[in-house]
């Protein structure tokens, strides 16, 4: 198998295409509704990477809708495509009116905070020094020459 390779080719979005952000919302007198933002799709990414130079069948498209926020993958997957038809591309599928798609980006947003939450717990038990060590209180004077084992540092995030 050869090495794969890829190409970007930029094109002009039609009128009537749009990014639809999942927006949550926020109680209290200066809060707002949930709702869906829409964003012009003003140009297309569009990357072909070839798998395998030999094999024609192993090609790849990934399609990047572009607005002038920039490039959508930069943002969480909270995010669906609007047709000009009125339907909406999300994570999920296809729905076919924006209720629905709200309920759709819902979900794809409460998974991600599930997941984030699970992982900082992950990192917070990984922080913890072993049993009999308070990390509440202030850490033990290391300037001598040994290394003391008992704590460990967290990994970055």
């Amino acid at each position: 198998m050869t090495r794969n390779s890829s190409s970007h080719t930029i094109i002009t979005a039609q009128p009537g295409w749009y990014v639809a952000m999942y927006v949550r919302g926020l109680k209290g007198a200066d809060g707002w509704d949930e709702h869906l933002s829409l964003r012009p799709i003003i140009a297309w990414d569009i990357e072909r990477e070839d798998v395998d130079a030999k094999d024609t069948s192993r090609v790849w498209h990934n399609v990047t809708p572009l607005t002038v926020d920039g490039n959508m993958n930069h943002y969480a997957e909270w995010w669906a495509i609007k047709t000009p038809d009125g339907k909406y591309s999300t994570p999920d599928g296809m729905c076919d009116n924006e209720p629905d798609a709200m309920d759709a980006l819902k979900q794809v947003y409460e998974q991600d905070l599930k997941e984030r939450a699970a992982a900082s717990a992950q990192r917070s038990a990984r922080c913890r020094g072993p049993v009999g060590v308070d990390l509440d209180q202030p850490a033990p004077d290391l300037s001598g020459d040994g290394i003391d084992t008992a704590l460990r540092p967290c990994p970055e995030m």
